[in-house]
């Protein structure tokens, strides 16, 4: 008989057991999180797992969040590219999704959940908002060096002509300093530093944050997460005022070259908007766009399926504008009070 439990700490390492053992498995799955948004954010955390006997045959790891109106929903992994449900077998009647989301509606007060899948590789008669890019990396470094193009090539010699150079230090707070600044300009509430604190904290060696420098100023930072095959990058940003020495570029560069050095097959690029500028900066790597299915579920309307949430609406957009425009000094204070409800 399966029976739906909501797992405890007791529960971690069976939890990861289960998720690095499947071949859907991502580090956005990983039990940490829960502890992550606990003590970053005061999130609250469902790390539901079906159980057959003593041993998992399904899990899906829900955050508990109000959104903006201040209702109750779970996302599956709020921050993250990606999550949802990781099964070993089907039941019979009933999708895991339903019988996991039916064991939420009737035991919390959340009243919709968002889950987030990562699927097949993308199709161009498909139409979709949002794709992972994973770059695949060979096994030879000039293989590695002549896919990526000439005009990339270029523009990495070129950051390390003007002085450009990457550290892997670990240095949180100048990572923090770029990536506020730059997230500000671009219209988005930025998370606290703490959120990246108790990342490094909980992932130890999993994680890392690299660093571009130039002059001894910090110009650019990453943080990678690596899981299994995968080494993944879901954040990276660089000043805007030194982007004409390509310390994107470098900093990608560095990030890729270590993967393939570690053995790692595939390099995340994370998440992007379908033909955004992100993605067609990812896209000239070589990497390929995985889809991300958005599927919402509603205690009020019975499979609801869209992918048109509250805070990637046309209104949210026009609220994204007016942030950009917004002090920095404001942004720094103001902005991880709002980005708590952008999961």
């Amino acid at each position: 008989m399966i029976n739906i439990k909501i797992a405890s700490s007791d529960d971690k390492v069976k939890w990861n057991e289960f998720v690095l053992s499947h071949p859907q498995g991502s580090y956005c799955h990983l039990y940490e999180w829960k502890n992550i948004l606990k003590e970053s954010y005061n999130l609250s955390s469902l790390y539901l797992m079906a159980l057959d006997g003593n041993n998992i045959t399904a899990v899906l790891p829900i955050t508990q969040i109000k959104n903006i109106k201040l209702k109750k929903m779970g996302v599956s992994v709020a921050f993250n590219g990606y999550g949802g449900v990781l099964q070993l077998t089907k039941p019979e009647n009933k999708s895991w999704e339903d019988l996991f989301s039916e064991f939420i509606f009737k035991n919390t007060k959340t009243t919709q959940l968002e889950l987030r899948h990562l699927g097949n590789q993308y199709d161009s008669k498909e139409k979709v908002q949002e794709v992972s890019m994973i770059l695949s990396i060979p096994e030879n470094n000039e293989i590695l060096w002549k896919s990526i193009g000439s005009k990339r090539r270029g523009q990495i010699r070129k950051a390390e002509k003007a002085g450009v150079h990457i550290l892997e230090n670990d240095d949180i707070n100048g990572f923090y300093d770029v990536y506020a600044r730059n997230v500000g300009r671009l219209g988005t509430p930025v998370h606290k530093k703490l959120f990246f604190q108790k990342i490094k904290e909980h992932f130890k060696e999993r994680s890392l944050f690299l660093t571009a420098n130039r002059e001894n100023t910090t110009i650019g930072g990453m943080l990678i997460i690596d899981y299994q095959l995968t080494s993944a990058n879901p954040f990276a940003s660089t000043l805007q005022d030194y982007n004409k020495y390509c310390p994107n570029l470098l900093m990608y560069w560095h990030a890729i070259k270590r993967a393939q050095n570690n053995g790692f097959k595939f390099f995340d690029m994370g998440r992007s908007q379908m033909e955004s500028g992100t993605f067609n900066f990812k896209k000239q790597w070589g990497s390929t766009p995985y889809i991300i299915q958005n599927h919402i579920l509603s205690k009020d309307t019975e499979n609801l399926n869209t992918n048109v949430m509250i805070y990637r609406s046309e209104a949210m957009q026009k609220l994204s504008a007016i942030w950009s425009r917004i002090p920095f000094t404001v942004q720094k204070i103001v902005g991880p009070h709002i980005r708590k409800y952008l999961p």
